[in-house]
């Protein structure tokens, strides 16, 4: 079996820790990222949901629904069997805690980070550093051409 982390630049972390690293580096890569990949995260359309966001979503009259929606940001993901990166989407937490474990969210099959659309608000009011992330192939997520199963796991991985 290969290992699951070859990269010497990976700091040594406890098994707990591992989530939280990898959320916050994806997030604050999207965010800076100099080819541009962060900046589709911002741009909003004219409702103010973000543009890559099909247009049926200008359609949603669920209010739960319209909040998590306009919050939704692409994270580009380097995994080891793509040349590129991997646009996936999350809601990241309004304010991420230093201490305790963040909780994450993962939808079902044919669906996205818009289940949690009830879920979510609770689990911020609560306290909890929550982040709502897309299944590969899945959501809002760029899954491209497709992938062995094994790499649809590994991609689970690098985004968790």
């Amino acid at each position: 079996m290969p290992p699951l982390l070859t990269s010497s630049s990976v700091p040594a972390l406890p098994l707990a820790a591992w989530s939280r690293y990898r959320l916050r580096v994806a997030a604050s890569n999207a965010a800076s990222a100099p080819d541009g990949a962060g900046a589709t995260a911002r741009c909003t359309s004219t409702g103010g949901f973000p543009s890559f966001l099909p247009g049926a979503v200008e359609r949603i009259r669920d209010g739960a629904a319209i909040r998590l929606a306009k919050r939704i940001e692409r994270v580009p993901v380097q995994t080891s069997f793509s040349g590129s990166a991997i646009s996936s989407s999350c809601v990241r937490p309004l304010k991420q805690q230093q201490d305790g474990d963040p909780v994450v969210l993962l939808h079902g099959f044919d669906s996205s980070v818009l289940e949690w659309r009830y879920t979510y608000p609770l689990l911020e009011e609560a306290g909890l550093e929550a982040w709502a992330v897309d299944i590969l192939g899945w959501g809002f997520s760029d899954l491209g051409t497709p992938h062995p199963a094994h790499h649809v796991i590994w991609f689970g991985y690098c985004t968790w």
